[in-house]
């Protein structure tokens, strides 16, 4: 429900991006999203004239913002650009960009991409942007479904004696031991926190799953 009402709350939206003019095919990019047929018939022909696929990756994050019953006219595109074919769901095409590790895209496209995270929450303008270093390719970063600090951490957990602790014989846990102290951490808690602060032996641990 939250990622449609997202859909329908972003589609139709006019977004200028201050760009140099070797960027402009990032807002021809945006303008697909408009609500004017002409613009979107005009950045739909500058796009397949560029034919350059080192734009898909882009074309690909507009496609999140877009009720599957609109991105007829971006799949064409993508279609026509690549010689690809996933059909109109998002996560397909994530897939195809996430192989194509050769698809470098052009000047312009950390400034696109933060436009476009920063209509699910401003803050993400603070953690991504023109410089910022990377691990992976920006091209396969996609929206995780939350805003940012949207999952607490577990910070000072309590503990029980191992004798009270109710677990399935089964159980995964994570387990640290550490000068002495043991701890046992039940990943059903991780995996809907993700991140634990704690201190063991007075030093501090962290734990991400």
């Amino acid at each position: 429900m939250m990622a449609r009402k997202l859909f329908l709350a972003c589609f139709f939206l006019s977004l200028a991006l201050p760009l140099h003019a070797q960027e402009k095919a990032y807002q021809w990019i945006l303008n697909m999203m408009s609500k004017e047929k002409d613009e979107r018939r005009e950045a739909a022909t500058n796009l397949l004239q560029l034919e350059d696929a080192s734009f898909a990756p882009a074309m690909v994050d507009v496609l999140f913002y877009m009720p599957r019953s609109a991105r007829g006219e971006m799949i064409g595109i993508l279609e026509e650009t690549t010689g690809h074919k996933a059909g109109d769901a998002y996560y397909d095409w994530v897939e195809y960009i996430g192989k194509r590790s050769e698809l470098k895209s052009p000047p312009g496209y950390i400034k696109f991409k933060v436009a476009l995270l920063s209509l699910i929450d401003p803050r993400y303008k603070q953690i991504l942007y023109t410089g910022v270093f990377l691990k992976i390719r920006p091209e396969e970063i996609v929206w995780g479904g939350v805003k940012l600090d949207g999952i607490p951490p577990i910070e000072a957990p309590k503990f029980i004696e191992a004798a009270e602790a109710k677990l399935k014989d089964n159980e995964k846990i994570f387990g640290v031991s550490l000068k002495g102290e043991a701890r046992a951490y039940p990943l059903r808690y991780l995996s809907w926190h993700e991140m634990l602060n704690d201190r063991i032996a007075g030093e501090p641990v962290t734990l991400s799953y």
